[in-house]
């Protein structure tokens, strides 16, 4: 069996979003799973000393129209959410409890993209 696609994520990120849309047939495609990670990108530019691409001059407009030009590419309904970022630092605490205890469950992220995910992505669509 080939070794599970490791798949970082923030719930708040637009690129994550569009990656999401195609990481699982992707995965099909090559006969492999998908180990979803989910990770806090707020924290890391805080312990970093970056920042998010929206607030760097020059970068965060681009960024912006980035967005949206790499949604129609592929073919993934978009819309930046407003207030953008969202947070959801709380959901993605009990991915991490979850995953501590027993390797992140996919009967919870199932869960998670079945009944919350209309609602996470709502604001990117």
């Amino acid at each position: 069996m080939s070794a599970p696609i490791e798949f970082y994520f923030d719930f708040s990120s637009p690129y994550s979003y569009l990656a999401s849309e195609q990481i699982e047939p992707l995965g099909a495609r090559y006969g492999r799973v998908v180990d979803y990670r989910p990770v806090l990108l707020g924290a890391t530019f805080k312990v970093s000393g970056l920042q998010p691409l929206v607030d760097v001059p020059l970068k965060g407009e681009y960024s912006k129209r980035d967005f949206d030009r790499s949604a129609r590419f592929a073919a993934v309904p978009f819309v930046l959410p407003q207030p953008f970022p969202m947070r959801f630092h709380r959901l993605h605490y009990l991915c991490k409890f979850d995953s501590q205890l027993s390797g992140l469950n996919h009967e919870l992220l199932n869960f998670v993209s079945q009944q919350l995910r209309p609602l996470l992505l709502a604001g990117f669509r």
